[in-house]
């Protein structure tokens, strides 16, 4: 195998003595260009990965992920001033 023509977006090459087009936007690896006669398979498998968890909207998503940001943070305050606290009575 090996490449005849290299002009536009795709490439040409000659295998066999056949040329043939290599399109690199009908790659199976993308989620559209997936095999769809096995969705039907997966509908019972857990949108996330984990079993009782359903599918959220976006929205609850972000408000999930913003609400563990600030319970972190608060934690780190948190961890932060009481060891600045022991460190200043230890003087």
């Amino acid at each position: 195998m090996h490449e005849v023509s290299s002009g536009g977006p795709y490439r040409m090459y000659k295998y066999n003595a056949e040329p043939f087009f290599h399109d690199p936007w009908k790659d199976p690896s993308f989620y559209a260009n997936r095999d769809r006669s096995r969705d039907k398979f997966y509908e019972q498998d857990p949108y996330y990965g984990i079993k009782g968890v359903n599918r959220m909207s976006n929205k609850s998503v972000v408000m999930i992920c913003i609400a563990l940001t600030v319970f972190g943070l608060s934690l780190q305050v948190f961890a932060v001033s009481y060891l600045e606290l022991i460190s200043c009575t230890a003087r």
